[in-house]
């Protein structure tokens, strides 16, 4: 038996999450713990920490389990790029989302090495990750036991238009449920120009369900459009304001991270939105996007500040108990460039319901 929800039961709290009065959120820099540089393997072997890309939160409740302790030990798994690295993390917090203590716990070593950029744990059941390949236009998801390789699995084959260095970077996946928003960084090739400092870009995102038998191709439920703002300063090589996260929260709404690399102070700019996904369904566009016939998604900004070359973000533990509205939100630091060192950076979200999705779980056959 999986801890996963059916799809009917999905699509059915979906729309009771499209239906809720949600208060205001809130986000508020908190802290900031440089990370290692050197880790060791499964199997005893030391490799260098560098290029972090995307992290994801261990969470005990993927699984109906209750909620631990604000004050506990929470695992965070974080993700190299262009390797087949990761490393796990112990954190805690307090009840501001203050990281109180940052320990790594041990390295792990991928069967295959790609260019990852997003990332999503499953359950703790299942115990393992998925992973988004930026130069594939692929997903694949490994055991986090030992690192072997599950199964590789389609995504939606518009991302093959993906431009080079701009596909595949955002996924997260939505409580309780085999949901996943995945996202690339800037517009495909087939649907129009990437960011400059006078216009953003379009990105779609894409809301699969990735059921946990072995399936290679994932549902697609809906496909809609997401636009970044421009470019926050001048142009200087490498200069991009592109999608780099998704977060996919309790109550169903879903921040979107956006990092800007500019001439300006600061040169990495960190901007965090609330966004609202009630826009046109682009499923059937296939052939790039026409100017005219969708609507993108809506966008709200709570917060914007310069945190180096922030790259991934996640949901950590809710803080302050169970009746509180405050939640860690966690993001890990890319050292890629001259500025840059790997940093987990912490922050306060407010206003997420008390309420959690009820887990459903499917009949075993």
């Amino acid at each position: 038996m999986h801890c996963r929800l059916t799809i009917s039961c999905a699509l059915a709290l979906i729309a009771y999450a499209a239906g809720c009065h949600a208060a205001p959120l809130t986000l508020a820099r908190r802290s900031t713990i440089a990370l290692p540089t050197q880790a060791t393997d499964q199997f005893g072997q030391p490799f260098t920490i560098t290029g972090l890309s995307a992290i994801t939160y261990l969470d005990p409740t993927r699984c109906g389990a209750a909620e631990p302790a604000p004050d506990s030990d929470h695992r965070f798994i974080a993700v190299m790029d262009n390797s087949s690295k990761l490393i796990e993390l112990s954190i805690r917090f307090d009840a501001s989302g203050v990281i109180t203590q940052c320990t790594l716990i041990r390295g792990l070593t991928l069967t295959t090495t790609h260019d990852w950029e997003g990332a999503a744990f499953t359950d703790p059941a299942r115990n393992s990750i998925i992973l988004s390949d930026e130069d594939r236009a692929a997903l694949s998801e490994f055991r986090l036991t030992d690192g072997t390789l599950i199964r590789d699995i389609a995504p939606p084959s518009i991302y093959t238009q993906r431009r080079a260095n701009l596909g595949l970077e955002s996924l997260s996946s939505r409580e309780r449920t085999d949901h996943y928003w995945l996202a690339n960084e800037e517009a495909l090739a087939i649907d129009g120009p990437i960011s400059t400092p006078t216009s953003g870009t379009d990105v779609r995102l894409s809301l699969l369900n990735i059921a946990p038998t072995p399936i290679s191709a994932p549902l697609l439920i809906k496909q809609v459009v997401y636009r970044t703002e421009p470019i926050h300063g001048a142009v200087v090589n490498g200069a991009r304001s592109g999608l780099s996260g998704l977060v996919a929260l309790p109550d169903g709404r879903l921040l979107a991270l956006e990092r800007s690399f500019g001439l300006a102070s600061p040169l990495f700019l960190t901007r965090v939105y609330e966004v609202t996904t009630a826009a046109t369904d682009v499923r059937l566009q296939t052939a790039g996007l026409t100017p005219g016939t969708f609507s993108r998604c809506g966008k709200s900004l709570i917060y914007s500040g310069g945190n180096n070359n922030l790259e991934g973000l996640c949901l950590g533990p809710r803080l302050a108990g169970p009746a509180s509205t405050r939640w860690a939100l966690v993001g890990i630091v890319d050292d890629g460039d001259p500025i840059s060192i790997n940093q987990v950076v912490s922050f306060q979200l407010d206003g997420l319901s008390t309420r959690r999705r009820e887990l459903q779980v499917a009949p075993a056959h």
